[in-house]
């Protein structure tokens, strides 16, 4: 074989080697690439379960509050209906005309009695149903600090997870430009 032969192979080997370092190097970046952007899509997916949760505490804390209030209209409903029979019952009083007796301190002291037992019922209630709400509260306000401290931790950990990235793909092109760099010497040679 000529000299001449020996070198047009010798570029064509080089143009070869050459055209493949075009081609791998777009291939690291590209499997790296990739993989920044599963850690932003886990870090997405890990946010909108934190949402979530924080979404499901909120509307489950509504619905047990809702679902108070809603005793607590049944509690006034009776209590307006007791009213109701004090109200009969010392209207039955007053109009006892046959016998001719008045009662208003027996009606007074049974509307005492009837608001002071209505009271003694509902002071516990007030206090259990207070008690929850703060709870409930401190739920919230929990959870949401707990989601806050969360995601400030991962990302400084994806800040120095960012970075160790960066550091790992240079350092991936550059094994990959040596071993690039000493198969054209050998291609020369």
């Amino acid at each position: 074989m000529s000299t001449t032969t020996k070198k047009s192979e010798q570029v064509k080997k080089a143009a070869e080697v050459k055209e493949e370092s075009y081609q791998v190097m777009p291939f690291v970046d590209t499997i790296w690439n990739q993989f920044a952007l599963s850690l932003d899509w886990a870090k997405e997916l890990q946010e909108s379960g934190e949402e979530a949760y924080l979404k499901t505490v909120k509307e489950t804390i509504k619905f047990n509050k809702d679902f108070r209030n809603s005793f607590l209209n049944l509690y006034q409903e009776s209590k307006k209906t007791n009213s109701e029979i004090v109200d009969s019952v010392s209207a039955l009083n007053n109009k006892n005309d046959v016998l001719q007796i008045d009662f208003p301190e027996l009606t007074d002291q049974f509307r005492d009695v009837s608001d002071r037992v209505e009271n003694l019922a509902l002071t516990p209630i007030k206090l259990s149903f207070d008690l929850i709400d703060r709870f409930d509260n401190n739920l919230v306000e929990n959870s949401e600090n707990y989601v806050h401290y969360v995601r400030e931790r991962r990302n400084d950990l994806l800040k120095v997870t960012s970075d160790y990235v960066e550091i790992a793909k240079n350092n991936h092109k550059n094994i990959f430009s040596m071993i690039e760099k000493s198969v054209k010497v050998h291609v020369n040679n």
